[in-house]
């Protein structure tokens, strides 16, 4: 402890004084008694002194007595190597002479060598016999279980075959009893004829007593099975036989048969694509039996003593319609399409029903005419395509229509700018307007008006002006539906367009009139938003549910 305090005092105090204040145990640091002291003389890091580096040793020489001794074991040591090499030389002679020297070991090596490598040889010969004899049965195992798989396969083809040969036997002999659209009326008449009857009954020892056939009608006793009709006077369609007696009395009063029918109207089609239909080829063609062909038949007014200015465009696409199935279809004999005018056939607008033109009727090969087959212009539109879709709708015969040049539009712009190049002609001299901004400005919105109307939709399908409603007879300027439209609600758009244009052109032009600025603003606004306003409502007329206005409902 003297020791420690006299070395570290400060260090002892400071660990003392900390153990009393923190009650802690007295803890001494020890790093110097771990330092070697340093050796005594000259320290390591001065140089050595010059005899030190410069001394020289002398090494005492051996005596000659021990130099007398080394030799002789040397020389002796020389000698007997010298014999024992003499020694082994003779014999290695003597073993040559006798036949047992190393070129004599060699040589047996060699030929034990060569035995050895016969033998190997031998023996990998075997072994490969044997293997090729185990690889040829396996292989010939795996060839045979091959084959059987194949034979059992094939046998299994073969039974699936014969079981499908006689499942498409059976198969033909049962279609000769299908019930098709050909044989369907006789089918019909047949199960009438013989009706029958899978009620039974059970006793109580197991047995079954089937419920005898029902007698019809025809015979005067009710039938046992209540709620069942066997007669075809009392099941739809219920006039069938007389329907069929009805058509061989008119096709015996015409004396026209299918052929005929058939014959008469490929002649007609040959000069012209539509049938005009009179009240005899009403009968024949389209009322009467038989008949494997449909008719899509136009009624229509095109006198001029009535007002319907819908048919005329309509008889047009109608007759485009027609013209493109001729075209594409002459000698399919399925479809043939007709037109009946009300001023000469107004008894035929009777039987059918009608107060209203035009209408398109699909009157189908067989059967009567149902509620789909005929055509409602305020769905589809009187467009050639829209009439094609009825069409294959009905049909299933798909006509792609094919429109006439039209010329009329070449001219006009031919001649158009022709007049546009006179007035440039004439004005040659004075032709400032051209760089008028305002002048490329108007033609510009006019250009534009044109488009966001319509006009080459107008171009293209050639709609009306305006439409009449069959039913209550209430003329139409814009068309109900997202997919048409007409000429007059063209122009209605275009000019509320115009409008809205120049009331924004107002409202531009206000800020710099100094006279009349306030009052060419309001103007402007009110035109704005007054027609935009019926712009809106124009919209809501034609997408019904748009939920939003402004002004006008």
């Amino acid at each position: 402890m003297s020791l420690v305090h006299l070395s570290c005092p400060i260090l002892a105090c400071t660990s003392l004084r900390s153990a009393v204040i923190y009650n802690a145990p007295l803890r001494i640091s020890v790093r110097q008694l771990g330092r070697r002291p340093p050796k005594p003389g000259k320290p390591p890091n001065l140089p050595p002194a010059k005899k030190v580096l410069y001394r020289v040793i002398d090494v005492p020489w051996m005596k000659s007595e021990d130099v007398k001794e080394l030799l002789w074991r040397r020389h002796a040591y020389n000698n007997a190597i010298t014999s024992l090499r003499a020694v082994f030389k003779k014999e290695i002679e003597a073993k040559e002479a006798a036949g047992l020297g190393i070129e004599a070991l060699r040589a047996r090596e060699k030929e034990e060598l060569d035995v050895l490598l016969l033998k190997n040889e031998e023996e990998n010969k075997g072994r490969a016999r044997m293997r090729e004899a185990l690889e040829k049965e396996t292989c010939d195992k795996l060839k045979a279980e091959f084959l059987e798989d194949i034979e059992l396969k094939l046998n299994e083809q073969d039974e699936m075959v014969k079981q499908s040969t006689e499942e498409v036997r059976r198969s033909l002999e049962e279609s000769e009893s299908f019930v098709t659209l050909e044989n369907l009326d006789e089918k019909l008449l047949a199960a009438l004829e013989n009706p029958t009857v899978f009620d039974y009954c059970i006793d109580l020892q197991g047995q079954k007593f089937h419920d005898p056939v029902p007698v019809k009608y025809l015979e005067g006793t009710p039938t046992r099975q209540k709620g069942r009709s066997f007669d075809r006077s009392l099941v739809a369609p219920r006039n069938i036989a007389r329907q069929e007696a009805k058509a061989v009395i008119d096709s015996q009063k015409s004396g026209m048969t299918l052929e005929d029918k058939i014959s008469n109207l490929q002649d007609i089609i040959y000069k012209r694509p539509i049938v005009p239909m009179n009240l005899d080829r009403w009968k024949n063609y389209v009322r009467s039996a038989p008949r494997n062909y449909s008719m899509i038949v136009m009624f229509t007014a095109l006198s001029t003593g009535v007002n319907c200015p819908i048919c005329k465009p309509a008889y047009d696409e109608f007759y485009i319609l027609a013209n493109s199935y001729r075209y594409g279809h002459m000698n399919d004999k399925a479809l043939y399409f007709g037109v009946v005018e009300f001023e000469e056939n107004q008894q035929i607008f009777q039987q059918m029903n009608l107060n209203t033109a035009p209408v398109i009727f699909h009157f189908p090969a067989k059967g009567r005419e149902k509620r789909h087959d005929q055509m409602e212009f305020q769905r589809f539109g009187i467009d050639a395509d829209a009439m094609a879709k009825f069409v294959a709708e009905r049909t299933g015969i798909h006509i792609h229509v094919l429109r006439p040049p039209n010329y009329a539009a070449p001219v006009v712009i031919m001649l158009l700018v022709m007049l546009i190049m006179g007035l440039l002609y004439m004005r040659r001299n004075n032709l400032e307007f051209l760089y008028n901004r305002t002048f490329w400005g108007l033609v510009c919105v006019a250009i534009v008006l044109c488009f966001m109307s319509g006009q080459m939709w107008n171009h293209i399908r050639g709609p009306p002006f305006f439409m009449t409603h069959p039913q209550t007879r209430e003329t139409s300027f814009i068309h109900g539906s997202t997919q048409y439209q007409l000429v007059s609600e063209t122009y209605i758009v275009l000019g509320f367009y115009g409008i809205i244009t120049a009331g924004m052109v107002l409202l531009l032009e206000a800020p710099e009139r100094k006279d009349y600025k306030k009052f060419a603003s309001f103007i402007g606004i009110g035109i704005v938003a007054v027609f935009f306003s019926l712009l809106l409502s124009v919209f809501r007329m034609k997408y019904q549910g748009y939920p939003y206005h402004f002004l006008f409902h």
